[in-house]
């Protein structure tokens, strides 16, 4: 018999919760009519960030679509949707991820979770961390569910890492009782051990006074599973002595169980039987529960010892009738075999032979091959004893067959494991793959700051900004130019220029928003609310591009308008996606480039104005060209750019003069 499990601190949540607690949820659920929903979701949270109260109440929707098998991306659709802010739409698409993976796991389906979770590993860049580690931490408990314990390890060593990064203890605490949890489960007491000493010591620092009570509990699991017996004996006894836990009866009764336990381990059998009559006080009127069969075996074992053999019958029985009435048929027939070493012991050989013989019958053909070989080989001893050696032999095969099956089993799951692991490896790569296809893709189409919105989630955007400043260039006289090249030396050309364009933009931290045949347009204060400053990039942006001169051809030269003022900007969706820049403000710059001169830069009088402004205004040249007929605008009065060096007259200290 071994020490009960470590106890798991689901109810202990950190100090954020992705969504509202468990409780909340399933109100939610029973409001809308979800009964069953409900009642698969009982006891269960979630871990992570606090998430936006929309978010929140969208999660009650998806869980009751979820339990009825309703989920698609309709859900999405919800009117709640649009009132989420920019940028939570990966938030959400997270959060119906965890809102699966609860549920899948919930009915046992710990594989296809696993694959949920993954679906949206790639956007974990793009949400907060904390949902990040809730990920991460889900993704641990489906490994650790199907006996994967290295990809177990390495999801809660990564969400561990971002509770670290976090500040968050007691997140900390749980992930590195996570981890000790999963070395006691394979075999490593020493390093289960030393977790939850770590994990129980962070508790004590932050005041989580009864999250540390319960890993006190797993302390003294850890050290009983190590052979340190008194050592976990004198744990349990603090534990007891300072009430701890004493409201939570079913943690009580698995320290006391661990500590009577210990006492027979040690041979300390008064302290051991104390222990089983106060339980047996405590219980004995309560429904059955594998709990009261523990107790009662283990009061028999110290009946037994004692040589009080009757009443270690009786207190058997008594167990295996509570056994097959909770339908555990297989600790039933375990309890047979203890029943069948006391009869012997007493003398009643055959009856004792019998049980077994019924037992081993009885469970054969079950999945339960541990208690099978247990009994199977207490019967194969027993005849053998008795001389029956035809008897003996025959269970002896069928005992063989089950190690067989047993070793088939295994490697099976092996390989089915190794399958799983391949093919979890092979969807993150591909997953990985088109996420970067796909980061190419619009970076190829969009302005990178737009695409990696679109990438963070973003469906959605339009937003109305103060001041933005506008360039449009053209190239004088290309269709004229082209009409005698082949196709593919007009894209060279245009290659070429657009590439050195596009160089110089970057160079001066505006934006390129299109092209358009043979004319380029870049912006300039999209992200940032500053005027003045964004006016001066794109005038030195504007005064690099008329310099330009092509690449190959040296034919023609380019013609550049520049306005700054309010417009409203967007991606618009559709067969093609892009980004665009609407308002008058887009319309005066198209004008004041269509009416400017080959090689110069036309500029409108609040670009003027905005360089005027700046501390780099003796950097530019400005002349007042005069009344100017803009289509739409009727008569304005606009500017030519030059630097300051090529003989204009421009400065802080001097109005603006006409040319010529």
């Amino acid at each position: 018999m071994s020490a009960e499990s470590p106890e798991k601190r689901s109810s202990e949540k950190g100090s954020n919760d992705v969504v509202p607690d468990v409780r909340s949820l399933t109100e939610a659920v029973l409001a809308r009519g979800g009964q069953s929903a409900a009642e698969r979701l009982a006891g269960v949270d979630l871990r992570g960030g606090a998430v936006h109260p929309d978010l929140a109440e969208l999660a009650h929707l998806i869980i009751e679509l979820e339990a009825r098998n309703y989920l698609d991306d309709s859900c999405l659709s919800d009117g709640r949707v649009s009132r989420i802010d920019r940028g939570e739409s990966t938030t959400i698409t997270v959060l119906c991820a965890l809102v699966k993976w609860r549920i899948l796991t919930t009915v046992g389906k710990s594989d296809q979770a696993i694959s949920v979770l993954h679906q949206c590993t790639g956007l974990l860049q793009h949400v907060d961390r904390h949902m990040s580690m809730a990920v991460n931490w889900s993704l641990g408990m489906c490994y650790q569910n199907i006996g994967m314990m290295v990809e177990a390890l390495a999801s809660y060593k990564v969400a561990y890492e971002i509770a670290v990064e976090l500040e968050l203890p007691i997140d900390r605490a749980n992930l590195q009782s996570e981890m000790a949890g999963l070395y006691l489960e394979h075999g490593d007491p020493i390093k289960a051990l030393a977790g939850y000493v770590g994990a129980y010591e962070i508790l004590v620092r932050t005041g989580d006074t009864r999250g540390a009570d319960v890993l006190l509990v797993n302390v003294a699991t850890a050290t009983q599973r190590l052979g340190r017996q008194q050592e976990a004996i004198d744990i349990y006894q603090e534990i007891i002595g300072r009430g701890l836990l004493a409201d939570d009866e079913g943690r009580s009764i698995s320290i006391l169980l661990n500590k009577a336990l210990a006492h027979r381990t040690l041979e300390q059998f008064d302290a051991a039987e104390d222990v089983y009559n106060d339980l047996l006080r405590k219980i004995s009127n309560k429904l059955p529960s594998r709990r009261l069969c523990r107790v009662l075996t283990g009061s028999a074992a110290v009946k037994v010892h004692r040589g009080h053999h009757d009443e270690a019958l009786d207190l058997l029985n008594s167990a295996r009738t509570h056994y097959i009435s909770i339908g555990a048929i297989a600790e039933a027939h375990d309890v047979d075999g203890m029943i069948s070493e006391v009869l012997w012991d007493c003398g009643e050989r055959m009856k004792s032979v019998d049980i077994l013989q019924h037992a081993f019958e009885q469970m054969k053909d079950s999945s339960f091959t541990r208690v099978t070989l247990s009994i199977g080989r207490s019967l194969h001893e027993r005849l053998n004893q008795l001389a029956k050696y035809q008897e003996a032999y025959r269970v002896l095969l069928d005992c063989n067959e089950l190690k067989d099956a047993v070793y088939n089993n295994e490697k099976e799951r092996a390989q089915e494991l190794s399958r799983v692991r391949s093919a979890l490896t092979s969807e993150r790569e591909a997953l990985k793959m088109r996420e970067e296809e796909r980061r190419r893709i619009l970076h190829s189409v969009l302005p990178p700051f737009i695409a990696d919105r679109l990438l963070a989630g973003e469906t959605r955007i339009a937003e109305r900004l103060p001041a933005v400043g506008i360039l449009f260039a053209d190239i004088v006289g290309f269709t004229e130019f082209a009409a005698s090249l082949q196709p593919d030396a007009v894209l060279h050309e245009l290659e070429a220029l657009f590439q050195s364009i596009d160089q110089i933009v970057e160079r001066h931290e505006c934006q390129r928003v299109k092209t358009i045949g043979d004319s380029y347009m870049a912006s300039s204060g999209i992200l940032s609310s500053d005027t003045v400053d964004h006016a001066v990039r794109l005038a030195r942006c504007a005064l690099e591009i008329v310099d330009l001169k092509n690449a190959s051809a040296g034919q023609f030269s380019l013609r550049v308008g520049l306005h700054v003022g309010p417009v409203v900007a967007g991606v618009m969706q559709g067969m093609l996606i892009a980004y665009d820049l609407w308002g008058d403000a887009v319309n005066v710059a198209a004008r004041l480039e269509t009416t400017s001169s080959p090689g110069r830069i036309h500029i409108s009088e609040s670009m003027a104005e905005a360089l005027l402004q700046s501390s780099a205004s003796t950097e530019f040249s400005v002349t007042l060209r005069g009344d100017t007929v803009l289509k739409g605008k009727g008569v304005v009065q606009t500017y030519w750019l030059e630097s300051a060096g090529s003989g204009g007259q421009y400065s802080s200290r001097q109005p603006l003069v006409p040319e010529g």
